[in-house]
């Protein structure tokens, strides 16, 4: 367990300690915090350390772990001092096959979150299509259903309410494109740090392999932050330019039409990126089942290894008899 962060002042604070209790019938454990200047802490705790030490905490599967932070500070006159306490903490302590399970789960869970993200980005590259389709001379290109003829009452349009219509809606779509945009570089952000968290439960933990580790920041957690950031921010840019190329009555300009190119051809980029980044989750998938795989042989040959011991203890107290 880790914990960052800062409980006051120098002059404050007197000092500091975790308050650890194995589940709720049990005892507290006092643990002191080492304050650093201006009142921070940047403190460890190591189960595995203190149960190897006399007098350890002991802790099993099923267990429940409650942790919280107290302080105490300088005050030494009548009722002093004075106490504060953080909130109160609930770890669960399982096994290690358990833990794996679960964060499996969790990784499955962002992985579904993530797939729904590029299906948005695909329905935004469908409509940044029938912008750029609808540039062309006398809309040309428009969308048959943006042609039409009368509006949805019935009444006839003219030829330059159709027009109107047509300019509208291209201008609407660009609008709702950077909607997306933004939102979806923030759920690529969000999903990124999904990842990092399950690494770090994998390292404070000490289970599974570091290779599964590297993968998770390097090819999984890393390349979506900087996605997030460079490519969606280039792909907000392109659609700021081209929002602004359709504001107004003036006709499309080369320029605007020029942006049209480029800000689908910068969703294309993302979205090739982010498609990059989906074949390693799926990659790390089969991955996870090879190990799972493996781990069950070493248990089989675990068990066979123990009933073999068995059997030669066996044999060798029958030719005793």
């Amino acid at each position: 367990v880790s914990l960052q962060g800062k409980i006051g002042d120098d002059y404050a604070v007197d000092k500091a300690w975790f308050d650890v209790q194995v589940n709720e019938e049990t005892s507290k454990t006092k643990l002191d915090i080492a304050l650093g200047k201006g009142g921070a802490m940047d403190q460890s705790i190591d189960f595995r350390k203190l149960r190897n030490e006399q007098g350890g905490l002991e802790l099993k599967a099923t267990d429940k772990l409650y942790l919280m932070v107290q302080a105490a500070d300088r005050f030494n006159l009548e009722g002093g001092p004075h106490l504060g306490s953080s909130d109160r903490y609930q770890l669960d302590v399982v096994t290690p096959e358990d833990l794996l399970a679960m964060l499996e789960i969790r990784e499955l869970g962002l992985r579904a979150r993530f797939e729904l993200t590029l299906g948005e980005l695909g329905q935004l590259r469908d409509s940044l299509v029938r912008v750029k389709s609808s540039l062309g001379p006398a809309s040309a290109g428009a969308d048959p259903e943006d042609l039409r003829a009368e509006d949805d009452s019935g009444k006839l349009l003219s030829k330059e309410d159709i027009a109107r219509r047509v300019a509208e809606l291209r201008l609407l779509r660009v609008q709702r494109g950077m909607q997306q945009s933004q939102k979806s570089a923030q759920e690529v952000l969000g999903i990124s740090g999904g990842f990092n968290d399950i690494r770090e439960e994998l390292i404070n933990n000490r289970v599974d392999t570091t290779e599964r580790k590297q993968r998770f920041k390097e090819l999984i957690a890393d390349p979506l932050a900087k996605i997030g950031t460079e490519e969606f921010g280039r792909l907000d840019e392109k659609l700021t330019v081209l929002e602004k190329g359709l504001t107004g009555n003036t006709p499309v300009s080369p320029e605007t039409a020029t942006a049209a190119d480029e800000t689908l051809e910068q969703t294309n980029v993302t979205i090739a990126k982010l498609e990059a980044v989906l074949q390693q989750m799926l990659d790390l998938e089969t991955y996870n089942e090879l190990l799972d795989i493996v781990r069950d042989l070493i248990k089989d040959q675990e068990s066979l290894s123990d009933k073999t011991k068995q059997e030669r203890k066996r044999q060798a107290i029958e030719d005793l008899k």
